[in-house]
């Protein structure tokens, strides 16, 4: 049983001064996360390396996945799981059989639907009126004039469709696609538009706006991914992706048991250097980037599980400050990233 710490110091209001300018953002664990996040992750985490340990491939058979390059340098490991850094593009990845992943079908199992249920179906509602309400306002910020009826917006891997349920709230007309059943189902239960149908099979020059929350790090082929939005988009269209930074203070304090590693799920971790070569390979300037993670959030989840004592509970109050700062200093643990599309030759 996890143990109460006592409350901790609460700053005065003539304080917040200090942090004019920094983006604050409240997130409270307990309900973002189930009770036991982080040990049921690493619980699932080893039966999916158990049963995929053969998609592991020898370290002398590494590809890049985002620029087929092979000279790598060793970034972090969980256990026999290592993740390499190309030296060409900067990206991080592991070295596995992807061909042999997508027989596997990961997002179609058992292991997936009950990390549905557990992780975002019961904290739907408090994602929705977090997460969703804090995306549309950072969408407004970055695209004056963005949430009228003109606009039309597809939400590329919308998972159980909060942020569709938002936006149909907030009349923005939006679609989705997404590739798990379970969460398909879920969406269609809300009567939200999502379909499981290929990105290629969408009109061409449909969308103002493509959204791709936490997508790429899953994708094979990142280069033809994007590639394939390009169409997709009006001529001054544009694609917002959020994507976890591996390049952070908690990858940092956390290592290899990491959240964000998710073996044989996240395929490729990018940073600026990435991001842009990105962008340059499928038809689009990377125009914003900015930094906006849950590291505080992460660690503090890994430490109670540790040492089963809730010291989200009585360090509340500093987290929301702290991971300002992180992300201020481009260390926090998540990356967006605004794409705007141009003009091919």
């Amino acid at each position: 049983m996890l143990k109460d710490k006592p409350q901790s110091h609460q700053f005065p209001p003539a304080y917040r001064y200090l942090l004019d300018g920094y983006r604050l953002f409240d997130i409270d664990l307990y309900k973002l996360r189930s009770p036991n996040f982080h040990a049921d992750m690493i619980a699932d985490r080893k039966k999916l390396m158990a049963e995929l340990a053969d998609c592991i491939r020898p370290a002398s058979l590494f590809v890049c996945p985002l620029c087929g390059g092979r000279d790598k340098s060793l970034f972090v490991q969980y256990e026999n799981y290592p993740l390499f850094q190309c030296r060409t593009c900067s990206a991080v990845s592991p070295n596995v059989d992807r061909a042999r992943l997508e027989t596997f079908d990961l997002h179609r199992t058992a292991l997936m639907k009950e990390d549905l249920k557990r992780e975002l179906l019961s904290t739907f509602e408090y994602r929705k009126q977090t997460f969703a309400v804090e995306r549309m306002q950072y969408l407004r910020e970055l695209l004056p004039g963005f949430g009228t009826e003109e606009d039309l917006v597809l939400d590329v891997g919308c998972g159980p469709g909060y942020f569709l349920s938002y936006l149909r709230d907030v009349g923005v007309p939006a679609r989705g696609l997404e590739i798990s059943p379970h969460c398909l189902q879920v969406c269609r239960e809300m009567d939200l538009d999502v379909a499981d149908t290929p990105l290629a099979d969408e009109s061409d020059e449909r969308y103002s706006l493509i959204t791709m929350f936490d997508v790429i790090e899953h994708v094979n082929d990142p280069v033809r991914w994007m590639r394939q939005t390009y169409p997709k988009l009006r001529p001054d269209g544009h694609i917002l992706v959020f994507t976890p930074n591996i390049h952070s203070l908690s990858i940092f304090l956390m290592g290899g048991e990491h959240n964000m590693i998710a073996p044989f799920n996240h395929l490729c971790f990018f940073d600026p250097d990435s991001l842009d070569y990105l962008a340059v390979q499928s038809g689009f300037e990377m125009i914003r980037l900015d930094y906006f993670g849950l590291d505080i959030i992460d660690y503090l989840a890994m430490k109670e599980a540790h040492d089963s004592i809730r010291y989200f509970q009585s360090l509340r109050d500093m987290t929301g400050p702290v991971q300002a700062v992180i992300d201020a200093a481009k260390l926090g643990n998540s990356m967006r990233i605004l794409y705007r599309k141009t003009q091919l030759d």
